[in-house]
């Protein structure tokens, strides 16, 4: 949600969006699945990863363009606003961590043998987790991985608390 418009993302690269809850309309952006989409509200811009390793963005138009592909599987994609303004995005999947502070400009961080599913945000760090793995960072490039023994889908922050949940 961008403060208008409600955006999901699906499999067959099916941007499914709707301004008021009711009636929701779709639109293909790519050949693959999609598995996570976010809205930057510092950027004003939506961005999309995929399955086969799309990595999309947008304005409010929808007019989605490919801005970095890479070949392998990406599964989730967050972003914040640091204290010094300094705008940061983390997308992860199978074997790398990619991050931006433009979102148009990306960084490939490589984790061979490493399947990450998710990726979470709060001020001054990121959390990631996948496939018996888990990881964190205070800025998105240098990353401590450690081994978790599960195989974890979902991250999430929750600021009341100030906690990540995985699950």
């Amino acid at each position: 949600f961008n403060g208008s418009r409600y955006v999901l993302v699906s499999n067959l690269g099916q941007v499914i969006y709707s301004t008021e809850k009711e009636l929701w309309n779709s639109k293909t952006i790519a050949m693959e699945d999609l598995n996570e989409i976010i809205w930057s509200y510092d950027l004003g811009e939506f961005f999309a990863v995929g399955a086969s390793g799309g990595l999309y963005k947008s304005g409010q138009d929808l007019k989605f363009e490919s801005i970095h592909p890479t070949s392998n599987i990406l599964n989730g994609i967050s972003t914040i606003k640091e204290v010094d303004g300094t705008n940061r995005l983390v997308a992860v999947g199978e074997n790398e961590i990619l991050f931006s502070t433009n979102g148009s400009s990306w960084d490939i961080i490589p984790h061979e043998g490493m399947i990450f599913n998710d990726v979470a945000a709060r001020v001054g760090l990121f959390v990631t987790v996948g496939d018996n793995v888990t990881g964190v960072s205070n800025n998105g490039t240098n990353w401590t991985i450690n081994s978790s023994g599960h195989i974890l889908k979902d991250v999430i922050y929750l600021p009341g608390p100030g906690k990540f949940i995985a699950v």
